[in-house]
This record gives C-alpha cells, sequence and structure tokens, in this order.
C-alpha cells in the first residue's frame, strides 16, 4: 500500500475516476449517472481512508507529486460544481431510482482533511472560497433548513452492488447466442443500502465546514507567520467585494454580503450545539465564531460606505442636473422689477438624498 502510495498509483487513479463524465448521448440515463457518480464516491472513501490513516502519512507521500495539488482542486471543483446546482432527488429510467454514493459529504470531508494539512493548507485558502461562498450566499430560510436543521430536503443515498458474476456471465453467453428472453433482459443486480442515519449524516455535512472555516481561520503564533494571521479572512473578504453588484439604489446595502455575513452567524450558534456529540470541539466553533464576527463586524462597515457612496454619487448628479441653464420664455412685455421679490433662490432637497438616509436608518441589524 505504502509503495502505491508513494509512486502516486492511487492518486492517478483517484484523478482519473473523478474526471469521469456521462456521455453526451447518455445524458438522460440515469443509471448510468448513479454509477458513475457511486465510483467517484467510492474512490473518494479510499483518499478519505488513506488520509486518516495512522500507520502511513498519505498526504506527505504524495504532496510532492504534481498531481496531489490538482487532486485537491478536482475535489474543490466537484463540490462547487454540486453546490451551485439544485439539488434533487434522483429520478432514474422507468421511474427507477438508483443510490449515487456519498460524493458530497466524502469530498467535503477531505477537503476537511487537505485544509489541515501544512501541505495544502495555503493553496486550500484561496480555492475554498468559491465554494464556501455558493454555501453561504443562499437565502437565509433556505440556508437554515439545509445547514443547521437535521431534517434535510435532499441527502446523498449510497449503496454497494451485489454483484453476481455468475449470473452476468449467464447473460453475456445468452446475449452473444441471440437468445435473450424479456425476464433476462430485464434482470438487474441488487443493491445493500450503506447511507448513512439522516441525523448523522446532516450533522456531519455541517460540522465539515465549520471545520473546513475553522482550520483555514486558524492562527498558531509559533507555527505560522505573522503575515498569515486573519489571510483568510482577508482572502474572503475581497471575494466578497468581488463578487457582490454594483452599488445602487437597488443593492445599496451589498445584498450577497449581508446574506453571507447572516448565515454565518446563524451557523455559528448552531454549531455548538454539534459539541456534545463530539462532532465539534470548542475550539472549531471558538475559530468560527471568531471569523463571524470578524465578517460581521467588517460587514456593517462595507454597507455604511457603500450607502454613502450611493446617496455622495446621487446628490451629485441631481446638482448636475439643477445646474443646467434652464430655457425661459421670452416676455410679453418688460416688466418693472420688484425689489421686495428679491431673494435666495430656491433650494430642492434631493429625493435620493431622503431615501439613501431613510436606508441608514432602517439598516436591519446584521445577527451577531
Amino acid at each position: 500500500m505504502q509503495e502505491l502510495c508513494r509512486n502516486g498509483g492511487i492518486l492517478s487513479l483517484s484523478f482519473t475516476i473523478l474526471k469521469l463524465g456521462v456521455p453526451e448521448w447518455l445524458k438522460g440515463s440515469t443509471d448510468i449517472a448513479s454509477s458513475i457518480s457511486r465510483q467517484k464516491a467510492k474512490i473518494l472513501s479510499i483518499l478519505l481512508q488513506l488520509c486518516e490513516s495512522e500507520s502511513i502519512s498519505y498526504l506527505d507521500e504524495v504532496a510532492t507529486l504534481p498531481k496531489s495539488m490538482q487532486l485537491g482542486l478536482e475535489v474543490l471543483d466537484l463540490l462547487k460544481i454540486a453546490f451551485g446546482s439544485k439539488q434533487k432527488p434522483a429520478a432514474g429510467s422507468h421511474d427507477k431510482s438508483y443510490p449515487v454514493g456519498s460524493v458530497l459529504i466524502s469530498a467535503l470531508r477531505l477537503v476537511d482533511v487537505f485544509s489541515d494539512d501544512s501541505n495544502f493548507r495555503s493553496s486550500f485558502i484561496t480555492n475554498t472560497i468559491p465554494f464556501l461562498t455558493q454555501i453561504l450566499a443562499t437565502p437565509h430560510d433556505e440556508f437554515v433548513s439545509s445547514w443547521c436543521s437535521v431534517d434535510l430536503p435532499v441527502m446523498e443515498d449510497d449503496a454497494n452492488l451485489d454483484y453476481d458474476p455468475v449470473g452476468a456471465a449467464d447473460l453475456a453467453l445468452l446475449a452473444a447466442s441471440n437468445m435473450l428472453t424479456e425476464a433476462k433482459v430485464n434482470y438487474s443486480c441488487n443493491f445493500r443500502s450503506i447511507s448513512m442515519p439522516s441525523i448523522q449524516y446532516a450533522q456531519t455535512r455541517t460540522s465539515c465546514v465549520v471545520k473546513i472555516i475553522a482550520n483555514l481561520h486558524v492562527f498558531v503564533p509559533n507555527i505560522c507567520e505573522e503575515q498569515e494571521r486573519d489571510l483568510f479572512l482577508q482572502k474572503f473578504q475581497k471575494y466578497l467585494l468581488s463578487e457582490s453588484p454594483k452599488p445602487s439604489l437597488d443593492h445599496p446595502a451589498a445584498d450577497e454580503i449581508t446574506i453571507v455575513c447572516t448565515n454565518l452567524g446563524s451557523l455559528s450558534h448552531y454549531a455548538k450545539s454539534l459539541i456534545p456529540g463530539n462532532l465539534l470541539n470548542e475550539e472549531d466553533v471558538q475559530l468560527l465564531s471568531d471569523f463571524s464576527y470578524k465578517l460581521q463586524r467588517w460587514c456593517k462597515l462595507q454597507v455604511g460606505q457603500r450607502i454613502s457612496q450611493v446617496a455622495k454619487s446621487d446628490v451629485t448628479s441631481e446638482m448636475k442636473v439643477d445646474l443646467q441653464p434652464v430655457q425661459q420664455p421670452q416676455p410679453a412685455r418688460a416688466s418693472v422689477p420688484d425689489p421686495n421679490m428679491d431673494g435666495p433662490p430656491k433650494v430642492t432637497l434631493s429625493i435620493t438624498l431622503i431615501l439613501a438616509i431613510d436606508l441608514v436608518m432602517y439598516l436591519i441589524p446584521i445577527q451577531n
């Protein structure tokens, strides 16, 4: 096993399987798609067992191989695609469903391991942010029901295929002899369910996200360099700014940033309930709370600055409009100016400025 690890055999196999895709002409075949998904789940499970093994340090063995980092990025891409699309219960051909394997839960657990390893942490600080943002930027009610609850609307169904080599050989011989009957054509192997209990699945999934954030946010003075302090937080903030919509009256409070911070607050509160079950330790929860607090404080500052920018730019636009010369109609006859009528010009208060002030006054406070 150690030779396979050191020479990159398992690494190459893993990379090849994770690259598998369903051919275009088989997109409608759910049984094929499910089969490929189960293969990915199985290889991720094997990798996870190797990484968690105490007899060998798999990550140390493969850290110097070029494909090791590519494998980590491939796992992250898998998560980005999965969380970027709406998950629906699988429905197979002819109304038959097929288990897809525990791909997401295994991938999350693997990212947890990678993010805690010094060989990969630097790369994962940057590359985990997109998929974490996809999770945290979902509408608040949807986020709470998916990540702060044990009653998930959708969960992965894992199973082992009880393969019958004798029956398969018989089927192949009949097919070669053109002697297949209808009963034989409909022959299929049975699946033996190995799915996690729903509560365990939901809690494990959430705990993985918490631990990933904790791993990337932690700062150990005797090991980490000073420039690594809050590095993950800074990169996370930069990503949110680059992805959030341009400030305007329609989006004055940077909606996505606010949602992310609100969801982080809910996750931080819920994470405390996972400590008694040993899914999380107090340090993980404390690191998440610290990350959430700092991001929320930054979020409030950003919201205030953006509203100020919107109000300032809009007032400037209004002033430019007010300063434009207005074409006055020619008087029919000359009139004698009345000195009593002279006075200061009327000042029109910008409606936009009022709206901006109103937004500041009624801005919903972010959860702590």
